[in-house]
């Protein structure tokens, strides 16, 4: 399991595999019925494997079996992750949270040295800091797809890094001295990564989370000097963008033209996700109950493409990027409630429990769905699968989980 954890930053789906085949082969041997019994009948793996049943169930409304079929594979984690976490929670020595937060965030550590190792090799061997394209454009080795290309798309490493700042925050906090140093040392090294990383979805929730704590917090202990915070961070934020290179500037900067034309070639990724919501939105209207079918989600989103002009989409076979809208797609109106109800459940029980770090990650992973279709690639998948189970089940609540 620790394993697990520490693998998730890197990205390797086949590592991912292998081990919860070894996960999965390790609780056949050593599990008992009753093990097996509580794991079903557990509120967790009712709220996450039920989003997966219901993308099962919904194949059989669908066409392209074959495409349904890989899609379900690849969400397979949704069901076998957190059944497996549940299933093996008598087995979890003392004090396994706080050894499988250090697991994941070591692996985020470790994912983030080694991308920027391998990014100063590149640079060496290419006598610059930017590898220069076709078109003329010069792309940083230490920024954006260059720096990440190699792990995993830069949407989700900077996920990950969230995830690690959230809790490398939480140990920096309860820890004094020497050790608070180093965890605040780490933390400086984490943003530094997700402003390289230029997610900017991923920085906007980390603020707005981090903001939004900030205003809870100082108006419920009324230490109000506390709400200076967010106006920090929105300035310290101003100061990295325009001292950031001019390559940085224009991709932070870039803002939706609402008057764009769909059918035109000049686009800028927030015009990109316009027009993908346009779409999305015409094929949720006219399956909005049961969705489309998964299967038949994708080809339904292309041809929305074809009618509306979208010639980019077509070509690129663009997905949503937005996870809500893309499980409307797919599982309409009941798709959208069984994931609200997935997140919901989850954010209940961390605030009850009073564990606001992985809260924090909980709500940042709810921001970062806005802009990505994130549930429909491995990385993500495995990740929430994986880590709010395991969080809550290995957590020491004050009161009673329901």
């Amino acid at each position: 399991m620790l394993a697990l954890l520490f693998t998730i930053p890197f990205g390797f789906v086949d590592v991912y595999n292998g081990l919860f085949v070894i996960l999965l082969l390790h609780s056949l041997v050593f599990l008992k019925k009753e093990d097996w019994a509580d794991a079903f009948k557990s509120p967790i793996l009712l709220a996450v494997g039920g989003f997966y049943v219901l993308h099962v169930l919904n194949l059989f409304h669908a066409n392209d079996m074959a495409e349904g079929g890989r899609q379900l594979e690849i969400k397979a984690p949704f069901l076998l992750g957190s059944l497996l976490i549940v299933a093996n929670k008598k087995l979890y020595i003392t004090d396994f949270k706080n050894k499988a937060e250090k697991a994941f965030i070591t692996g985020t550590l470790g994912v983030s040295i080694s991308a920027l190792v391998l990014s100063s090799i590149k640079a060496i061997q290419a006598g610059s800091f930017y590898l220069k394209t076709e078109d003329g454009k010069e792309l940083s080795f230490f920024t954006y797809q260059q720096l990440s290309e190699i792990f995993s798309h830069p949407g989700y490493f900077a996920t990950f890094v969230g995830f690690a700042i959230f809790l490398t925050l939480e140990n920096s906090i309860q820890s004094k001295g020497k050790k608070r140093v180093f965890h605040l040392m780490r933390l400086a090294f984490l943003f530094v990564m997700l402003i390289l990383l230029q997610g900017r979805i991923n920085i906007l929730a980390l603020f707005a989370v981090f903001g939004a704590g900030a205003i809870y917090y100082g108006f419920k202990k009324k230490m109000y000097l506390i709400l200076s915070i967010p106006a920090l961070l929105s300035i310290g934020l101003v100061v990295l963008l325009t001292s950031g290179s001019e390559n940085s500037k224009n991709r932070f900067l870039q803002v939706p033209n609402f008057e764009y034309d769909i059918t035109g070639n000049e686009f800028n990724s927030a015009t990109y996700r316009l027009a993908e919501w346009t779409c999305a939105l015409d094929v949720i209207e006219e399956n909005f109950w049961v969705g489309t079918g998964v299967g038949d989600n994708r080809q339904a989103l292309w041809d929305a493409y074809a009618e509306r002009g979208f010639a980019q989409g077509v070509k690129h076979k663009y997905i949503a990027h937005n996870q809500y809208l893309e499980t409307m797609i797919a599982c309409g109106f009941f798709g959208l409630l069984a994931l609200a109800v997935m997140l919901i459940y989850f954010g209940r029980q961390f605030y009850a429990i009073g564990d606001f770090a992985v809260l924090g990650c909980l709500l940042f992973l709810a921001f970062c769905l806005l802009t990505e279709s994130m549930f429909e690639r491995a990385w993500a998948i495995t990740l929430f699968s994986v880590f709010f189970p395991l969080m809550l089940v290995t957590s020491r609540p004050t009161k009673k989980v329901t």
